[in-house]
């Protein structure tokens, strides 16, 4: 009796500590995400930095040309093309700062929520890639898009951007062990059938691929093949867990690579 009671604290213990690691794990992987985003985000920030610095030296030359006595056309026009090239820079360079942050809040806004939304299906995946184009350009892996940019369906922003991400840093950290380059390719469509409108959604990566057992595994709780390197096993396995709650299936289909298919129902086309 004392083993039973026991054994069932135990096995309710252990379901808790494990409810609470996958409740936990989207935001160790927004950590992560914040670390790469931090540091990428250095790079065009001190190029603008370093040529709002010109821009300054450039202007006090100007100054000083101009309260000389001779003042050269040429020299002018030197000064005033530096200027500008500089300008250029600062310019490009804190666009492309903004649209790093500016896809990382919407995607960390999105993931902290389970509202439905009506996406702009093709533009949404971009801009997850986008978030994630830190980890991705480190690890010399292109993304290629195969969604029809009228698509557009109604899902929950935030686990849809999460199941993206699961897959996009899989992808990353076991499709490459000796790095790349490589290319990702994620393709969408629509399929009707009985039971309604299901958006179909295919993401596959040209890495080493997948051995039979590990796919016979891939979606288990736990289950990693970088057990002592950071793997915690519960990727997959969230996006298991997402894709049924949402009414969905999901499965890993035998090719060169790794690819994974789902199915979801469509609340709503547009």
């Amino acid at each position: 009796m004392f083993d039973a009671e026991r054994r069932a604290q135990l096995e309710e213990a252990l379901l808790a500590a494990q409810t609470q690691l996958i409740e936990q794990e989207p935001m160790a992987a927004l950590g992560a995400l914040v670390a790469g985003v931090a540091h990428d985000v250095n790079t065009p920030v001190g190029v603008a930095l370093t040529a709002a610095s010109s821009m300054g030296s450039y202007a006090d030359q100007m100054l000083a040309l101009l309260g000389g006595e001779k003042v050269s056309r040429s020299e002018l026009s030197a000064l005033s093309g530096k200027l500008k090239e500089a300008a250029q820079l600062v310019e490009r360079n804190l666009a492309r700062a903004a649209e790093l942050i500016g896809n990382f809040k919407q995607l960390a806004v999105d993931q902290g929520s389970d509202y439905m939304a009506e996406l702009a299906l093709r533009e949404y995946v971009a801009g997850v890639v986008l978030a994630h184009s830190p980890e991705l350009n480190r690890a010399a892996l292109r993304v290629e898009l195969d969604i029809d940019a009228a698509c557009k369906v109604c899902l929950p922003a935030g686990k849809t951007g999460q199941i993206l991400s699961n897959l996009l840093m899989n992808s990353v950290r076991h499709g490459y062990p000796d790095g790349g380059p490589g290319v990702i390719r994620i393709a969408a469509g629509s399929q009707t059938g009985a039971a309604g409108e299901w958006l179909l959604l295919e993401f596959a990566d040209d890495g080493v691929g997948l051995a039979p057992e590990v796919r016979a595994r891939l979606f288990e709780p736990f289950f990693t093949t970088t057990r002592g390197q950071g793997g915690s096993g519960l990727g997959m396995h969230i996006i298991h867990t997402i894709v049924q709650q949402l009414g969905g299936e999901v499965w890993a289909v035998e090719s060169p690579g790794c690819r994974i298919r789902m199915r979801l129902p469509l609340v709503c086309q547009a």
